[in-house]
């Protein structure tokens, strides 16, 4: 199993290297759905044929981040939580894979960016 830090590492970049290394392991999630949300955004508005190589990129990468939350999961203290959180992320991956196919209706991506926002929201609020 991964550990947080090896998670975020799958898509961090120069930019964000600096506050991933201070990084709590929850706000280092917190960071990974922030980039999960924003890349979900960019696919609902990908939607014309000549940006299909950006949206297939923007595919890729929210797969990437959903496998990369999963790997943070904790079954033996999350319990079920966590397994509810896997069925939704591999649900989530499974929408996104038939959005790029074409056998997903053109509402998908807000399907799964919708989703991903109110568990990205209530993991902000646990903190607070």
């Amino acid at each position: 199993m991964y550990s947080v830090k090896q998670a975020a590492n799958f898509y961090t970049d120069r930019g964000r290297e600096a506050s991933v290394a201070g990084a709590t392991p929850h706000q280092l999630v917190k960071i990974m759905f922030d980039e999960l949300e924003s890349v979900l955004g960019a696919l609902v508005h990908l939607n014309s044929p000549e940006l299909r190589e950006r949206r297939v990129a923007a595919a890729n990468r929210a797969v990437t981040i959903l496998y990369g939350l999963s790997s943070t999961l904790d079954f033996e203290r999350g319990g079920r939580i966590a397994e509810d959180l896997q069925a939704i992320y591999d649900y989530a991956i499974r929408r996104i894979q038939a959005g790029i196919s074409g056998t997903a209706d053109e509402g998908v991506f807000a399907e799964v960016a919708g989703l991903i926002g109110e568990i990205a929201g209530a993991w902000t609020e646990i903190r607070q």
